[in-house]
């Protein structure tokens, strides 16, 4: 028979997930639109135009233009009455747009209140509301020159406004649901938390990752053009971009403290914090803005998690443990995408970078939730287990009832009740005529009169305990009750009488013995005191039913 290694195994479908993962993001990269420009509506019909050494030239949208004027004004006379109240939509902030109908300016672009650098403006949008009083005017856009002598225009939208936004939301959806999805997977995983703690089973690592999750959906979420658009609050999304990005890896790094055992992570920890106050403070006085600083961030980011692979490698070959190896295959992965993600925004200024980083992420927080429910589990299997066990080791197999050690370790907690502890019976009860039972009717039958005076026992002490502490002997421990020990004797009688009345065939007799805790004058017996006070009482009646 072949034996499966599972270790390999484990490893083998780990991949499977991921190869899968990455797929299905690639499918759903590759299908996201260039732009808005793929709206079904003709824009043919808006006719731009700019001049030249004073020649009018016609040029097609989307267009490349060669220029090294400073300022590149393009225009359009084709605006009539049934396009007043139109939205006018270009991705031209990367030239400082500026928007002029009959030479009054409607729109400049201005991003003093959030600063963005070349990357961020080349994928953001400038929505426009045209006029509602066009008369055959003449529309304009101003581009200022980059530095690069070349204007790259998009197609420039003019539709409703309904129109024009939806085809926006649904160029930024991906990112955008990337982005929601993992905000409500951090409150989830908070909330598994939560309960896993109410069941205790508490796991740091768990509320770390949440802690990660949100930071950087809140960070995707801040950072896109939608949350920018409109916001009355510019200043504080601005901020909270800027600083959720600075600071999102701490909460891993705490994570991987439970790992690696060095001062590294408590150096790394205090560079981030160090770069978040540094940066916060020099943005405060006016001397950078955060977007200025901004590769710094990215230098100490890449510096992390390299660092961080490396110590993960280390202790993998140490430890050789299934979870370090997920974590450390998660941070090979992050890597992966976040080195591809800054490739494409400062090397190439491709415009999804932010969507290649946010799957990385995805990727990322599979991958260590992934891990960390295996770990969970295994954990949860672990002391799942201990508890059957420690539950058998203090219960009668026969009975069900606890055993003799049970008893004793109740007993002794007794003594430090405290305060609370008022009063406490004991009763030591004997099966009668157990040897004779078994050796006229066989071991079966021993066993059946055992079973029934643990259900007795369990019936007349069932809001107090009982154990099996010998093969014939029995006990019962009431504490602070407001019945004597005559009560719970005569229960057990009935209870007697019951079985005798049910078996045609094996008759019960029980030897019972009880013991107060408490004196006459108010002190306590000893264990020994009690244990011996209630065993001599009991075999007393057993000496009665002998003569």
């Amino acid at each position: 028979m072949v034996k499966l290694d599972v270790k390999k195994y484990q490893k083998l479908e780990m991949i499977c997930i991921i190869a899968s993962i990455f797929i299905c993001m690639m499918l759903i990269f590759v299908n996201i639109p260039e732009n808005i420009n793929n709206s079904k509506n003709d824009y043919s019909k808006y006719h731009w135009y700019y001049f030249e050494n004073g020649e009018k030239i016609d040029i097609q949208l989307p267009a490349t233009i060669q220029s090294d004027d400073e300022v590149l004004t393009i225009y359009c006379d084709d605006l009539t009455k049934e396009d007043e109240g139109l939205m006018l939509s270009t991705k031209s902030a990367i030239y400082d747009v500026k928007v002029s109908y009959n030479d009054q300016y409607i729109y400049e672009y201005d991003d003093s209140l959030f600063p963005r650098n070349y990357q961020m403006k080349n994928k953001y949008n400038c929505l426009i509301d045209l006029p509602k009083d066009i008369r055959d005017a003449r529309l304009s856009i101003e581009l200022f020159n980059d530095g690069s002598n070349k204007y790259v225009i998009d197609t420039i939208i003019i539709d409703r406004g309904d129109i024009v936004m939806n085809s926006y939301y649904s160029s930024v959806f991906v990112p955008m649901s990337i982005a929601v999805f993992m905000f409500v997977l951090g409150l989830f995983t908070i909330l598994a938390y939560g309960y896993l703690k109410f069941l205790n089973i508490k796991d740091e690592r768990l509320l770390m990752i949440a802690t990660f999750i949100i930071m950087c959906s809140i960070w995707c979420i801040t950072d896109s053009s939608i949350a920018q658009y409109n916001n009355p609050y510019y200043h504080i999304n601005y901020l909270v971009s800027f600083y959720m990005f600075m600071l999102f890896a701490i909460p891993m790094l705490h994570l991987l403290k439970r790992y690696i055992n060095n001062n590294i992570i408590h150096i790394l920890i205090s560079l981030f914090y160090a770069n978040a106050i540094i940066q916060g403070i020099l943005n405060y006085l006016g001397y950078f803005e955060f977007i200025d600083m901004l590769f710094i961030t990215h230098i100490l980011l890449v510096v992390a998690i390299i660092v961080c692979i490396w110590q993960l490698h280390n202790c993998n070959k140490e430890n050789n443990q299934l979870d370090i190896q997920v974590i450390l295959l998660a941070f090979i992965v992050l890597t992966f995408f976040g080195l591809l993600a800054i490739v494409l925004y400062w090397i190439l200024n491709i415009k999804y970078y932010d969507l290649i980083f946010e799957v990385g992420i995805l990727i990322f927080i599979i991958l260590l939730l992934g891990g960390l429910l295996i770990s969970i589990s295994q954990n949860l299997k672990y002391k799942t287990e201990l508890i059957i066990y420690r539950k058998l080791a203090k219960e009668d197999k026969l009975t069900g009832i606890g055993n003799r050690r049970s008893f004793d370790e109740y007993i002794d907690s007794i003594y430090n009740m405290g305060d609370s502890l008022d009063n406490a019976i004991l009763f030591f009860i004997d099966v009668d005529y157990l040897k004779s039972i078994n050796d006229n009717y066989g071991h079966n039958a021993g066993d059946e009169i055992i079973v029934a005076t643990a259900r007795c026992m369990k019936e007349t002490f069932k809001n107090h305990v009982c154990y099996r502490i010998g093969g014939d002997e029995f006990c019962g421990i009431v504490i602070n009750s407001k019945y004597d020990a005559d009560h719970y004797l005569n229960i057990l009688d009935e209870q007697v009488n019951i079985f005798n009345k049910q078996s045609t065939r094996l008759k019960l007799s029980l030897s019972k013995g009880y013991s107060i805790l408490k004196n006459d004058d108010g002190s306590y017996k000893t264990i020994s005191d009690w244990k011996q006070n209630a065993d001599m009482n009991m075999y007393k009646d057993k000496a009665g039913k002998i003569r």
